[in-house]
């Protein structure tokens, strides 16, 4: 077993972080694109900041999607933060079944009440409690 000190545990991590962790979803909604659509792992910072408009239902979602959406060949995002109108656009059950993988897949938890009550509350002192607990089992 390999002696870390801070300066190598850090720079292992940092490594870890910058390879992209995708999950392969299918989207039989979009024929051409099934098979080539990935969820993507959103960054804690992301995350916390979007627990801003956590209110806005809408906005959430498509936030979270633009986010979380990627091709699978080149991990480009499918949709960008100005493009959230497009997403809006496509059927309320397909979005909805992506929202809650996306959400599921980044410890946000199943549905929007689960991510509701698992995104964290940050108030005064120690919130570490609030954290959501990850769903993925990897």
């Amino acid at each position: 077993m390999e002696q870390f000190n801070a300066l190598n545990a850090r720079q292992y991590i940092s490594n870890l972080q910058s390879r992209p962790k995708l999950k392969a979803i299918p989207t039989p909604f979009w024929p051409e694109l099934d098979g080539h659509i990935s969820i993507g792992k959103i960054k804690a910072d992301e995350g916390f900041d979007m627990t801003a408009s956590i209110g806005d239902n809408k906005q959430f979602s498509a936030s979270l999607l633009a986010k979380c959406l990627v091709l699978t060949d080149t991990q480009e995002p499918l949709f960008d933060e100005k493009g959230l109108s497009l997403i809006l656009q496509e059927d309320l059950d397909e979005i909805k079944d992506l929202f809650k993988l996306c959400a599921a897949y980044n410890g946000l938890g199943a549905d929007e009440e689960d991510t509701k009550k698992n995104l964290p509350t940050i108030q005064g002192g120690d919130s570490s409690s609030n954290l959501p607990a990850s769903t993925d089992a990897q």
